[in-house]
């Protein structure tokens, strides 16, 4: 079985792999190692002190995906909850995993202090509970109403006011608009917050018949670790991303760059990721393009190497910067000499880093909007609102 999960996690496109991922944990497919490690979860998740969620009036609960695999959307979700409890003073907001079989009391893949929840924990001690929002990744929606017990779905018929927000952190993992018909058997507040700028439209909230937020996705970029120019190592990493043309454009750079180690990001804690990350000299993307694997190396004064699309990159004018593509045949056809062009160059190289380092910086992941998105969220006021004969 953990064969089929390794072949599944390489393979597989993205959107496959978040359906299955949904489909798993809907029907319980058993693991043997995960049941093993789901016990030992419960166990200290039964110690937790439950008298201020017993006790609470007003609870927001974000749901994560029960693997405790890491990744931006996870991250992006922990400094929402962060952002949460900032603007919240009467609510009390705490992080769960989906319903299903499995769960985990801390995620161990970075540093953190956040007591994790299992879903049958809140649906057991809210009794007080007159408020009740439960933010859902997009991959699950569709999942979501199917994986509740009969108390479960009772418990949230039940409260008061009850919203459940769909965090549409990925375009193309958010299920089909029919999908999602089953959240309204629960609450008639459902609304969809669009991480990325791109899909925060009037088109997007037409298509899905839903409220709007724009929450951009966070993550803390304050902890790269920069090294100097001088201090790089010849290595170039990629992301682990399903891509057909990653073979071609990999192979031909171990063949130029014989002296430069060509690594995958993948099976690393984010504190070892940092680590190898500012260790690097060039770093490609090989899936949404617009994401850490491509941002993040200019925090740590490194390049990041990508190809462009409309549906991730904030703005067009991000196709003419250095090291982005407009298809993966013109970034084989070019980075080669691209990064031959700058890799010993230290001028030339940290021209380019501080170039699209300035762009960032001044126009993406910044805290204050973030926390502004979630503030329009929690006083209902949406940026778009679905109109009819669109």
């Amino acid at each position: 079985m953990e064969a089929v999960k390794r072949f599944g996690k390489r393979y597989l496109p993205p959107k496959i792999k978040q359906w299955l991922k949904g489909m798993i944990i809907r029907y319980n497919i058993d693991f043997g190692a995960k049941s093993a490690q789901t016990q030992q979860a419960i166990k200290l998740q039964d110690q937790y002190d439950l008298e201020a969620l017993r006790a609470a009036r007003k609870i927001v609960v974000f749901l994560v995906p029960n693997d405790g695999e890491i990744s931006g959307g996870l991250l992006s979700i922990f400094h929402f909850v962060d952002f949460t409890r900032e603007l919240l003073d009467d609510g009390y907001c705490i992080i769960s995993t989906v319903p299903g079989r499995y769960t985990y009391a801390q995620n161990l893949t970075f540093k953190n202090s956040e007591q994790i929840f299992r879903w049958e924990q809140i649906a057991s001690n809210c009794s007080q509970c007159q408020e009740l929002v439960v933010h859902i990744p997009e991959y699950f929606a569709e999942f979501f109403y199917g994986s509740l017990s009969r108390n479960d779905i009772e418990f949230l018929r039940g409260v008061p006011k009850f919203r459940i927000n769909i965090l549409n952190q990925n375009i193309d993992y958010m299920p089909k608009p029919d999908k999602l018909m089953t959240l309204r058997y629960l609450t008639d507040c459902v609304s969809q917050s669009a991480g990325f700028e791109r899909y925060a439209t009037q088109e997007v909230c037409n298509t899905f018949k839903m409220p709007l937020y724009y929450i951009p996705s966070y993550i803390n970029l304050e902890h790269c670790i920069v090294k100097e120019f001088t201090e790089k190592k010849k290595l170039i990493l990629f992301s682990n991303d399903q891509n057909l043309d990653k073979r071609q454009i990999l192979s031909k750079l171990q063949d130029e760059f014989y002296d430069y180690e060509i690594r995958e990001i993948q099976g690393f804690s984010y504190e070892e990721y940092l680590e190898l990350m500012s260790e690097a000299q060039f770093c490609i993307s090989f899936g949404e393009g617009f994401d850490g694997y491509y941002i993040q190396p200019y925090y740590a004064n490194g390049i990041g190497i990508s190809v462009y699309n409309d549906r991730f990159f904030p703005n067009p004018a991000i196709q003419d910067f250095p090291f982005v593509y407009a298809s993966f045949d013109v970034m084989f056809e070019r980075v080669y000499d691209d990064i031959r062009s700058v890799k010993d160059q230290q001028d030339k190289y940290e021209a380019v880093v501080n170039r699209v380092y300035s762009y960032l910086t001044e126009n993406i992941n910044h805290s204050g909007k973030t926390a502004a998105g979630l503030e329009k969220y929690y006083e209902n006021t949406a940026d778009y609102y679905p109109k009819d004969n669109q």
